[in-house]
């Protein structure tokens, strides 16, 4: 081995170390490209400057006084050593920390951090909290008893400090254990399918309890135990499909907490394979999936003939639809036609109502297994869609790309929860995931898997170096290096001390009941679980339990009113265990899954692209010009055509301002405008009190998120200006004074409001369309509310008056007041542009709108014709017109 590791250090090594480096170097490269820092950069740069900061024994500007860490287990060494550089500024430090919820190793957190800080401030300096306020006092004699003897010796790498109950709760039912151990055990098995039994048993015990209308024993949460009040705990997500068919099977409801994904989700991915067929037909793989999918489950007769002849030069999308004659048949390759035509200039959020509804993805996905849930799974597209809309992104390839990044980054976009509502749902999820939470009940489960396998080609340990394993060229085996082995053990040592502290974390979830689940495969010659590992195996050692069916009390410490329940049973039992009672409601969900199913069958409505939802922007473009908005909204052709800036005008926003320069602004397009804007809202809506100087950082923090970190100077001069000419108006100065008298101030608020059609006319089967915006300031004032929308734009051809711009807007500030009214229950006082560029005067110019009855009446009716024009498809050049034909 000592030879092995010769042979590793001169060969393996330096060919390790210089892909290493390569890949630093690509990854440090493209980093410096996009400006950006990850969040060891972070942890390695600050740590170097306070290095640096000793070394020539100079002072950190502005170091902060107090330095407070929780969670402190999960601290890093490098993170401790930032943390010593800031004490050796001054800094006084509290942590507060749990040796025992040390659980993090995966991240380079080490528990020993929080023991050296024990060390280094002494008894004197450390405050015992060990008083639990989470778990009955029964359960915490439970939890002490078990892991003081699984701590004992060392054994998870700290010291077990025992807890004391310090929370009310009502005295425990008489012979209900507060843990209990319930395992399945089939012999002989393949231990899969022992899993899948114990997912049964659970969901069974689950009903079982929530029938049984136990009460919860806390005080402040009386009540009986709901499905809300369960959460099953696995170590990894590897077995959590097995436990979420059980508790569909048995109309559990619940909801799994960073499983697999809304994006990873079966219903999805047949959602973007209906997609990317209406996006491109020529995607044979896309076709494949889709026809073999819930809208046609092609035979494998059908798609063998549709991809197995090389020498028929047709598609296989088009060999299907040549041949494709029932009705059902037909409606497909209608609808994909339909569909691809109108994805090219109408809404993305229609499209993806199509394939849901006119293809039959929605109902077809209800009416199999776990329909419900995987419905509301598709529904949720529908919001994405729309907010790409938003962000300009129109084409069918964003939504697919986009839901491509989404799993490829493995986003934690949370699924549906299955029956009942996400409050009253049994809770799935990793023991990680659920650190810091609490729980009447707990169930741990599939506690017989083993902790990691496999071993790495290459180990690595901070401070004690790296080896590989090394592979002997003529037999093409590997073997273990002594540096790989000592630091394999020492890696296995960690892990296993981890393990233990893992199950405590997990044990004290619970705040009235654990139990703990899992399955075994008969018994080995030496009266060990057969294929159970981990903590089943530890546990039943520990209690001294044979692993036969049956059932043991054990008493803790020779209390007899605190005890362990294990009970061990044959699958056959589970299996043949009497049918569980319906779930409740289940006749009512089952009417409304049916209802659900036909409408979702029923043509769509004659509503075209019409959407429900209509954003402020729109409809103020809409209102100036349907034609105009047409184009831009739709066909996405700018109003103004692209102009190339030319070197001069180059060289002066690249030119650092000079002392001497004039505040002058050009009059027309401005490349920066939009930025601009957004920057100056950002500083307005950021602005504490009466203020009559700039906030230097606070500017500095905006222009870096607005534009980067190469900000113009043209546009910083800009920005600054423009916010001070707000500063020093009279609404400025009025602002000030009501933020500083902690009146009900309210910047860039969000709304949506229904904004129904004049005399209850409808448009097609809508009566109203739901409208979004924002308004830039709601300020209170005696007789209700002012509603002003900032402008930054300068004076222009265009817009040559405040009233231009006022009449321009007006339809904006109406659906403000609309949502006062309607929304808030605000009286509105009055509502207005204020005009900051210079060119409309020395000061800024506030003009009003009118925002009475009569006015309101007519905004109603630019949102009927809004709905009008896509309802026919006719976008003339003034809205009235859309009113008159359409009478």
């Amino acid at each position: 081995a000592a030879e092995l590791d010769e042979v590793g250090a001169s060969t393996v090594l330096p060919s390790l170390q210089h892909v290493l480096q390569a890949y630093e170097d690509a990854y440090s490269e493209a980093k410096r490209e996009r400006g950006l820092f990850d969040f060891d950069d972070l942890e390695h740069h600050a740590l170097g400057y306070l290095d640096r900061l000793a070394a020539e024994h100079r002072s950190l500007e502005a170091a902060p006084r107090v330095v407070l860490v929780d969670e402190f287990q999960d601290t890093s060494p490098v993170q401790a050593r930032l943390l010593e550089r800031l004490r050796g500024q001054g800094a006084e430090q509290m942590v507060v920390g749990d040796a025992k919820q040390g659980i993090y190793r995966f991240r380079r957190a080490d528990v020993r951090v929080l023991l050296a800080e024990r060390e280094r401030v002494g008894a004197s300096g450390e405050h015992l909290l060990a008083t639990s306020y989470r778990s009955a006092p029964d359960l915490v004699d439970a939890v002490n008893h078990v892991h003081a003897r699984l701590f004992a010796e060392g054994a998870a790498g700290v010291p077990y400090e025992p807890l004391v109950a310090g929370a009310t709760f009502a005295p425990p039912t008489p012979d209900v254990p507060p843990v209990e151990l319930m395992f399945v055990r089939e012999d002989d098995a393949p231990i899969a399918d022992v899993t899948e039994q114990e997912a049964v048993a659970v969901a069974a015990w689950i009903r079982e309890l929530v029938a049984s209308q136990a009460p919860k024993r806390k005080a402040g949460k009386e009540g009986p135990i709901g499905y809300g009040d369960i959460a099953i705990l696995l170590r990894a997500r590897s077995r959590m499909a097995d436990f979420e068919r059980a508790l569909v099977d048995a109309g559990v409801p619940h909801r799994t907490v960073g499983g697999r994904g809304w994006h990873q989700a079966q219903e999805i991915e047949d959602l973007r394979d209906a997609l990317r067929v209406v996006h491109d037909p020529a995607d044979d793989h896309a076709v494949a999936a889709f026809l073999a999918g819930p809208v046609v489950r092609a035979s494998d007769e059908v798609l063998a003939a549709c991809f197995v002849d090389a020498d028929d030069p047709r598609s296989p999308w088009q060999r299907w639809c040549d041949a494709a004659q029932s009705p059902e048949a037909r409606h497909v390759v209608d609808t994909v036609t339909r569909l691809r035509r109108e994805a090219v200039l109408g809404s993305l959020a229609a499209t993806v109502a199509g394939v849901l509804d006119d293809l039959g993805l929605l109902p077809a996905t209800l009416a199999g297994p776990d329909g419900a849930r995987r419905a509301a799974n598709l529904r949720k597209a529908l919001p994405l869609a729309s907010a790409l809309e938003e962000a300009g992104r129109r084409g069918l390839g964003d939504l697919l790309r986009q839901l491509e990044r989404l799993d490829e980054e493995g986003a934690d976009e949370a699924e549906a929860p299955v029956g009942g509502s996400a409050d009253d749902a049994v809770r799935l999820m990793t023991v990680h995931a659920a650190k810091g939470l609490e729980f009447p009940v707990v169930i741990l489960a599939d506690v017989g898997r083993t902790g990691r396998s496999g071993t790495p080609l290459v180990r690595f340990e901070p401070g004690r170096g790296v080896a590989t394993k090394v592979r002997d060229p003529l037999e093409g085996t590997t073997h273990d290096s002594a540096g790989y082995a000592a630091l394999g053990e020492a890696d296995k040592l960690g892990d296993d001390q981890e393990l233990l502290r893992l199950l405590y974390v997990a044990a004290t979830r619970a705040e009235e009941r654990l139990v703990v689940t899992g399955s075994l495969t008969g018994q080995t010659k030496a009266g060990e679980p057969g294929g159970m590992y981990g903590w089943g195996r530890l546990l039943l050692g520990l209690l001294g339990v044979s692993p036969s069916c049956g059932t043991t009390d054990v008493p803790c410490d020779g209390e007899t009113h605190t005890f362990v329940r294990v009970t061990i049973r044959d699958t056959a039992e589970v299996v043949a265990a009497p049918p569980l009672p319906p779930a409740p409601d289940a006749g009512e969900a089952s009417d409304e899954a049916a209802a659900c199913i036909r409408l979702a069958q029923q043509d769509a409505a004659p509503l075209r692209d019409t959407r429900y939802v209509a954003s402020v922007t729109e409809l103020v473009a809409f209102a100036a010009s349907p034609a105009a908005w047409y184009e831009r909204y739709v066909l996405g052709v700018a109003s103004d055509p692209p102009r190339r800036t030319t070197s001069d005008e180059a060289e002066e926003l690249r030119r650092p301002p000079r002392e001497d320069d004039e505040v002058t602004w050009r009059v027309g397009p401005d490349p920066r405008a939009a930025a601009v804007g957004t920057a100056v809202h950002a500083y307005l809506e950021r602005v504490a009190g009466l203020e009559t100087a700039l906030e230097q950082d606070r500017l500095d923090e905006v222009l870096a998120d607005v534009f980067g970190r190469d900000v113009p100077p043209e546009a910083a001069k800009r920005v600054e200006h423009l916010v001070m000419r707000f500063l020093g108006s009279e609404l400025g100065t009025r602002l000030g004074h009501a933020l500083a008298e902690g009146a009900d101030v309210r910047r860039e608020m969000a709304f949506h409001v229904r904004v129904r059609f004049p005399e209850r006319r409808r448009v097609g089967p809508f009566d109203g369309l739901l409208v979004r915006g924002t308004v830039d300031l709601w300020l209170p004032t005696e007789r209700g509310v002012l509603l002003v929308d900032h402008k930054t734009a300068a004076r222009s051809k265009r817009f040559p008056t405040p009233e231009a711009v006022a009449e321009h807007h007006a339809v904006q500030l109406r659906l403000y007041a609309l949502a006062a009214e309607r929304v808030e229950g605000a009286d509105v006082a009055g509502a207005g542009v204020l005009l900051l560029d210079p060119s409309w005067g020395d000061e800024p110019v506030f003009a009003a709108v009118d925002v009475g009855g009569d006015a309101l009446r007519e905004t109603r009716e630019v949102v009927e014709a809004f709905a009008r024009a896509e309802l026919e498809g006719r976008y003339p050049t003034r809205w009235r017109d859309l009113l008159t034909m359409g009478a």
